[in-house]
């Protein structure tokens, strides 16, 4: 028994100094390496993830443009309306589609020179809606269609007031649908893909580098390039080839 009472053990040793250090240095490498592996992981996570909201932009982007553009086809143009088919530039594409099935028919015979409608329902349509009405131009022929485009300035019940008087006359049962004037156009400065709809513009892409569109014949040829995540890299672009039966 030891002066101050504790037993002495034999062999027994308390921990150095070097020891200490060797320990803590030890045990501040693994917390590094273990630090560095989360913060790569988390980096790439993030890349991954970039990456990823780039492709759904691009592909979001060019299926509602392919989407709306078969839908435009399906129009007819004539009088009044706009341009007639897919109207293209070099970074600009502009069309009048029915998007939301908006339609209806005439429930009265519309004479030539009237000014408005008597439709089936009317709860289709809106003031300021540009409509199209549709009619046969040679009754020996049902496939000859024609049309003129109005703009509605006031509805009452189930009669159309539109802008202006029609052309020619359109028979009980016309069909009668609202045009939905869409265009897409690249904005350089910002680097967007704008959408805009019936006057009211949105943006549906960010950190476009380069939006195109080609026509050959019967195909539009759309290529939108975005920005790559690391400036060393290539940025990415995407391309859709869009076929219609019936460009005009």
């Amino acid at each position: 028994m030891s002066a101050l009472g504790q037993k002495e053990f034999p062999g027994q040793q308390g921990t150095t100094l070097v020891e200490c250090l060797l320990a803590t240095g030890i045990g501040v490498a693994l917390v590094a390496m273990f630090v560095h592996a989360l913060w790569t992981h988390q980096a790439a996570y993030r890349d991954q993830l970039a990456r990823l909201d780039t492709t759904q932009q691009a592909d979001f982007a060019l299926a509602m443009m392919a989407d709306e553009l078969r839908i435009a086809v399906q129009a007819i143009h004539g009088q009044g309306c706009p341009e007639p088919g897919v109207q293209v530039q070099s970074a600009q594409i502009s069309f009048a589609a029915n998007l939301y099935d908006h339609t209806t028919e005439l429930r009265e015979q519309a004479p030539v020179a009237q000014g408005s409608l008597v439709v089936r329902s009317s709860s289709v349509f809106e003031v300021n809606d540009l409509v199209m009405i549709v009619g046969v131009g040679d009754p020996a022929d049902p496939s000859d269609d024609v049309a003129e485009c109005r703009v509605i300035e006031q509805i009452v019940g189930d009669r159309v007031t539109v802008r202006g008087t029609l052309t020619r006359s359109y028979p009980l049962g016309s069909a009668v649908f609202v045009l939905n004037r869409i265009r897409y156009s690249y904005d350089a400065l910002r680097g967007r893909l704008m959408r805009s709809q019936d006057g009211a513009s949105q943006r549906i892409a960010q950190g476009v580098r380069v939006f195109s569109i080609g026509r050959e014949g019967r195909t539009i040829v759309v290529s939108l390039g975005l920005r790559a995540l690391n400036p060393a890299a290539p940025s990415p672009t995407w391309q859709r080839r869009i076929l219609f039966e019936d460009i005009r």
